[in-house]
């Protein structure tokens, strides 16, 4: 059968044929999900991954699967439906094969700092360009790149330099990049000393880009896992300082890392061999973690033990 043409019971009764025992879903609320089909519990333990930041909803769906920095226990539980279960990490990242080395701090060559940020230009509401602006004040000379816009020029982002002119940042320190190909848009970072990330939506896939390429992001955390994405991936690599409760926080750690670029470019050197040593930098280890998951998941159904939360054991040697 071809299963997109089948209906969420069609699916169902297929998958319950089929014997599946652990089933999962990695669509969540997005564009041609099937969690109609979930919901009719099919197999005997159902668990979402990866596809959709936050709860299915579902009674049916027993487990989400995350990590402890981007869902601290007992801090987010009330916002799931399912049980949360902490992998090593959250999901690998694969850096891009022709990536550009990473280069000597900006700064200390160009005289000033210069902020950056490569998210979505839907994320730049109103709070997100005052805090910019803020640190940018609390900065002088400071910069910001802008990258990924849309393409069609100036006027595709003019309300943007407005929003930023009406905090007081003039036109002339705003660097605007339209969205270019990997290979460009990585180079790009080596005219960034930070980057500056969005909230209440964090940046993710950006923010694991910048790590590569040397830059450190300074984000603000939420209160939904929506706004943990930044947070998380910091933890990961030991960034915690660049992880600020609050607006005058990040305007203030902001601004005191822009007084410290020697340890700035020391950072910057040694990012990806961070990146190397951490969960998100070992797809074996993730994997690993996913296999025990699933044993414990199976086990306790077999015990006939309902779900609950807990922390994937790797076995030794199992991510060797």
């Amino acid at each position: 059968h071809n299963v997109d043409t089948l209906t969420s019971l069609e699916l169902a009764q297929k998958i319950r044929a089929d014997g599946i025992d652990i089933l999962i879903d990695l669509s969540g609320h997005t564009s041609g999900n099937r969690l109609e089909t979930f919901a009719h519990k099919p197999a005997p333990v159902q668990v979402s991954w990866i596809g959709y930041p936050g709860t299915t909803g579902l009674e049916s769906m027993d487990y989400y699967l995350c990590d402890r920095f981007l869902l601290p226990p007992g801090q987010f539980d009330t916002q799931f439906t399912e049980k949360l279960v902490r992998l090593p990490a959250n999901a690998p990242f694969q850096p891009h094969a022709k990536a550009p080395p990473i280069n000597a701090l900006p700064a200390l060559q160009a005289g000033h700092v210069t902020f950056g940020s490569f998210n979505r230009i839907n994320k730049f509401n109103r709070n997100v360009i005052a805090a910019w602006a803020r640190l940018m004040h609390a900065v002088p000379g400071s910069r910001m790149v802008l990258g990924s816009m849309p393409h069609g020029g100036e006027s595709q982002y003019a309300s943007l330099i407005t929003k930023f002119a009406e905090e007081g940042i003039e036109r002339e320190r705003l660097d605007f990049h339209e969205r270019a190909g990997l290979t460009a848009y990585l180079a790009l970072h080596h005219r960034v000393d930070i980057c500056l990330d969005t909230f209440p939506y964090n940046g993710g896939t950006t923010t694991l880009h910048s790590i590569w390429m040397g830059v450190p992001t300074l984000t603000i955390p939420g209160d939904t896992m929506t706004g943990r994405v930044g947070a998380g991936i910091l933890g990961h690599v030991g960034l915690d300082d660049f992880v600020a409760p609050d607006v005058d926080a990040f305007v203030a750690r902001g601004a005191a890392w822009a007084q410290r670029l020697p340890e700035l470019a020391a950072l910057r050197a040694g990012l990806r061999d961070r990146f190397a040593q951490s969960a998100i930098g070992q797809p074996a280890l993730i994997a690993a973690g996913v296999e025990g998951a699933l044993r414990t998941m199976w086990q306790r159904w077999c015990a006939g033990l309902p779900a609950e939360s807990f922390d994937a054991q790797v076995t030794q040697g199992d991510h060797a």
